[in-house]
Formats: C-alpha cells, sequence, structure tokens
C-alpha cells in the first residue's frame, strides 16, 4: 500500500488493534440526527436533492402551509361554502462548516517501530472523531434552540402529581426519580401524542444517563416478568449518549425527539464532486460516509509536496537526516452541511417535537 494518502483509504479503514491511546465513544446527538434524517416529510426529495449542489451564497427558502383554522358549518347552501384559504409561510435552512485534515511525513517512519500505515489510519480516524465532536455540538445547540415552548396534559401522564412537569420557565420537562424506570419511555411517546405530535421518539442523554432505564429492560426482557410492549421499552439504537450533555446534579439531562424532528443534509462544491485532479492535486467526495461523522465529506488530498524537512524540524534542533529533501502528503477533510427542523410559526403556543428532558434526583 502507497505510504501517501489517498481517498479511498476510507474505504477499508481497520483500526482494531493499532497502538491508539485516544478513545472513541458515542456521539449520540449526531447518531440521533443521522438516524432522524430519513424520517424528515417537510422537505420534498427534489428539494432534498438539490440542497447538495446549492451554492453557499444562495438564500434557501422553502415554502409551506403554516396551521391555520378551517371552518366547518352545519347548513348546507351555495351561500354557506367558507372559503378555507390557505396561508404560507417560509423556512429556511442554516449551513454549517467543519474542517480539518493532516499531514504525512513517510520518511520519519523510515526505520521506525511505528508502521507508517498504521500512523495514517490513526491519523484519520482522530481527525474525523474530532471533527464529529464539533457537529456533535452544533446539533446540542440546534436541539436547544428547538425545544419546545410549551407542553400540555402533563398531569395526564403522571401516576402522581408533579410526576411529569413542564418547568415554562426553562423549558424542560422534569421527570421525578420514582417514575424513571421502565415505563418513562412509554410515557413520553404518549405525552408527545397527546400533544398531537405522532411518530417514533428516541432519547439522548448525557453518558449513563439511561442506566437504569436499560437495567430494566434487562430484568424484564430475561425473565419475562411483564409485557414488554406493554412497558415500551425502548431499542438500544433508539438511546444514544453523549459526553457532551452534563448530568450537573440530576440523573440525566437531555432530549427527546421525534423521528424526522432533525434532518442532516450534505454539500458538495463544485469542484469536489467534479473530481477536479491538478497535477498531483485531487478534490472529490468521499465513496463512503466518513467515521463518527456520519456523511461523506467534501476531500482534497495532494501527495507530492516537497520541503519536508523544514515542516518536520520546526520543533527540532536536530532532524533525522531521512526527511532532508524528503515529500509529504496532505489531505483536508470538510464537512459541510445544513440542519433541519420541523417548521412550526406558533412554537410559542404550539407543542415542538423536540422535548429538553431532566430526570431529577428527587
Amino acid at each position: 500500500m502507497s505510504n501517501y494518502i489517498t481517498v479511498t483509504r476510507f474505504n477499508d479503514l481497520q483500526v482494531d488493534g493499532k497502538l491508539d491511546q485516544k478513545r472513541y465513544p458515542e456521539l449520540g446527538a449526531v447518531n440521533a440526527a443521522y438516524a432522524s434524517t430519513p424520517s424528515v416529510d417537510y422537505i420534498s426529495p427534489s428539494v432534498q436533492e438539490s440542497l447538495k449542489t446549492i451554492s453557499s451564497q444562495r438564500l434557501i427558502e422553502i415554502p409551506t402551509f403554516i396551521n391555520g383554522p378551517v371552518v366547518v358549518g352545519d347548513t348546507p347552501g351555495y351561500n354557506n361554502i367558507p372559503s378555507n384559504l390557505l396561508e404560507s409561510d417560509k423556512f429556511g435552512l442554516v449551513s454549517y462548516n467543519i474542517f480539518s485534515g493532516f499531514r504525512h511525513y513517510p520518511s520519519t517512519y523510515d526505520n521506525n517501530v511505528m508502521d507508517s500505515q498504521d500512523a495514517i489510519d490513526t491519523k484519520m480516524k482522530r481527525v474525523t472523531y474530532e471533527m464529529a465532536k464539533v457537529k456533535e455540538s452544533i446539533i446540542i445547540g440546534v436541539l436547544e434552540a428547538k425545544k419546545t415552548q410549551v407542553l400540555n396534559f402533563t398531569e395526564q401522564v403522571s401516576p402522581n402529581t408533579g410526576d411529569y412537569n413542564f418547568d415554562a420557565t426553562e423549558q424542560v420537562l422534569k421527570i421525578k426519580r420514582a417514575v424513571q424506570k421502565e415505563t418513562m419511555f412509554y410515557t413520553l411517546e404518549a405525552l408527545a401524542e397527546s400533544n398531537e405530535i405522532m411518530g417514533a421518539g428516541r432519547v439522548i442523554t448525557n453518558r449513563a444517563g439511561l442506566v437504569r432505564q436499560k437495567a430494566e429492560a434487562i430484568k424484564y426482557g430475561a425473565g419475562n416478568e411483564k409485557n414488554l410492549d406493554a412497558l415500551g421499552f425502548y431499542d438500544i439504537d433508539r438511546m444514544h449518549q453523549s459526553s457532551l450533555i452534563s448530568p450537573e446534579d440530576d440523573m440525566f439531562n437531555g432530549f427527546y425527539l421525534k423521528d424526522g424532528a432533525i434532518g442532516l443534509y450534505s454539500n458538495f462544491p463544485y469542484e469536489f464532486r467534479n473530481g477536479k485532479k491538478l497535477n498531483d492535486r485531487e478534490w472529490t467526495v468521499s465513496d463512503v460516509e466518513l467515521p463518527f461523522l456520519k456523511s461523506r465529506c467534501n476531500v482534497y488530498t495532494r501527495e507530492g509536496v516537497t520541503d519536508s524537512s523544514a515542516l518536520v524540524g520546526a520543533h527540532n534542533n536536530e532532524l533525522d537526516s531521512n526527511t532532508i529533501m524528503s515529500t509529504f502528503s496532505e489531505m483536508a477533510i470538510w464537512d459541510r452541511f445544513y440542519i433541519a427542523t420541523t417548521p412550526n410559526k406558533e412554537i410559542g403556543t404550539r407543542s415542538n417535537d423536540i422535548f429538553k428532558i431532566r430526570g431529577t434526583v428527587a
């Protein structure tokens, strides 16, 4: 295999058993948003396709019919036909850019205990993970901005008064410790449905935030002591964890969202989507979704860069002779994407499909 960097290395990136001390815990917000995207139904397939190529200079405005009253009467007649006109509005999408990359110096691995191929793979994995952490923070920020401001009927689903209580000041659903066990997910689904929000849900919390629920699922699943369908346990792929959400002094903090509440759409600038090649430079789009980022990305590679010694030795008084008049290769990774959320012009008075949730210690 070449000691230089090519985008196709992502296709076969294998790092099991590599000498890498870095940890790669789950990035729950990225995974949840990625899984939610196929359920977005408020952006047409043709618009989703156009988002791949649209210029960053263009203002994206998508038309939508807003919620409104419909007149229904009980007196037939030509003069009693209501107009029931529709009112439309526009909603926009915000674009985000995450950019990083790395350089690789093959000569520094000559007679080195560390393998050059392992070094490339490890760099690729580390860079994409750190980029995904930035994406994680962006998504959490969007969820925070789009969390519901009103949530009715919490007492309807509370076994005891105040078990589920929506704090309108903090705009967070507080869940008492006594009801955080096996029926919590079922209750959240019922609460969403009572607010006319339909569809399958998923939860994102801090690390170990859902340990009690997972333990209950394992216990009842193994012993078959209860009707598991009635309890409404979530599958493991609907329970997400993130290091960027702090438990603070609570059992858990996080978000409950319906599938389709958030969507991610990649964008590929002209040079990249057309596979521009210029001497030893190449602009392309990755064949596969990159690790952790859950998206195909714009990738720039350059193989024949010279004067490696000056760069490698910038921090060192003594240069390895192998680096003198040698070469290095470099890769840039650019994740450019749009985030969509369910349009709701009445967010101040009508529930949104993203709840901020908090499991209290009492």
